[in-house]
């Protein structure tokens, strides 16, 4: 179950700058109220930088923890009944972390003490890290790729069709509808808790399977395990860097070359060397 949630991936650009922009525009209006406040209400000598800092303190760092449940969230794009499960895990981990984040501040700078602050906090963090499930909710998630609502891996893996079709592609999700991305087009595959990321054209797709399932679906005279995390497809390996611990792929991604699957690789390109011998003869 921890490891649904608890794998965590890189960070998208997309979720980087809707934490930004989303936090820093609350900060910023929450500022503007308390000016209006010190103005209006308590006509108080006006504070512009100590609101700012004061609102900066209260939520600057929900910024980093909203990266985080975007990251956390991302292998649960169905949003089906394993989500659901696992919610509360989520909540409870994210909650006690951000309380943990206010104790600690409020210890350097609050005449309260502990109790005092989670009862304070409490009913804000979790209005706000409500507000932010229904973001991603809302505008962040994607329907998952074919297997994602039910089905188990293998069915996944498989589900490209009938036929030749079946043979030669996975189903993968493309905005709201479905792909049939072909062999030949995958870069290479990359584990992600109790999913694999495929990684095609500059694009990230999300399938439910398990990397050995995938492997047995992929043609062997097309695709190698290169780590007990990655797959790869070898006309889109460019070179092996010095060192032999890395791949470098033609898209100019790197990926990990692990000792235990070098020799596979170098076996490869031993029998490819003599195929090509074999046909200038």
């Amino acid at each position: 179950m921890l490891q649904g949630f608890f794998g965590f991936r890189e960070i998208r650009p997309g979720e980087i700058a809707t934490a930004c922009v989303g936090w820093l525009g609350y900060i910023i209006a929450l500022t503007g109220y308390c000016i209006v406040h010190q103005l209006v209400v308590r006509t108080t000598p006006l504070d512009i930088h100590g609101s700012f800092t004061w609102a900066l303190r209260e939520w600057g760092f929900w910024i980093l923890l909203t990266m985080l449940v975007f990251n956390l969230l991302r292998p649960h794009r169905s949003a089906g009944l394993r989500l659901v499960r696992q919610l509360p895990l989520l909540l409870v981990f994210v909650l006690a972390l951000s309380l943990t984040c206010r104790v600690v501040m409020d210890s350097f700078g609050a005449d309260r003490g502990i109790a005092s602050t989670l009862v304070v906090h409490l009913p804000r963090h979790l209005a706000a890290l409500l507000v932010v499930l229904g973001i991603w909710y809302f505008f962040l998630r994607q329907p998952g790729p074919a297997g994602l609502n039910g089905g188990d891996g293998g069915d996944t893996a498989r589900d490209g069709g009938s036929g030749s079709a079946q043979r030669e592609h996975l189903m993968v999700d493309r905005g709201s509808g479905k792909k049939l991305l072909a062999f030949r087009q995958i870069e290479s595959l990359t584990a992600a808790g109790n999913y694999v990321e495929v990684y095609s054209g500059g694009e990230t797709y999300l399938i439910r399977a398990t990397m050995k399932q995938l492997q047995a679906t992929l043609p062997d005279s097309l695709f190698l395990r290169s780590h007990r995390s990655h797959i790869v497809n070898i006309r889109e390996i460019e070179r092996i860097a010095p060192g032999n611990h890395t791949l470098q792929m033609r898209s100019g991604r790197r990926l990990p070359l692990s000792k235990s699957y070098r020799g596979q690789l170098y076996r490869y390109r031993l029998n490819s060397d003599s195929r090509s011998e074999q046909g200038e003869r």
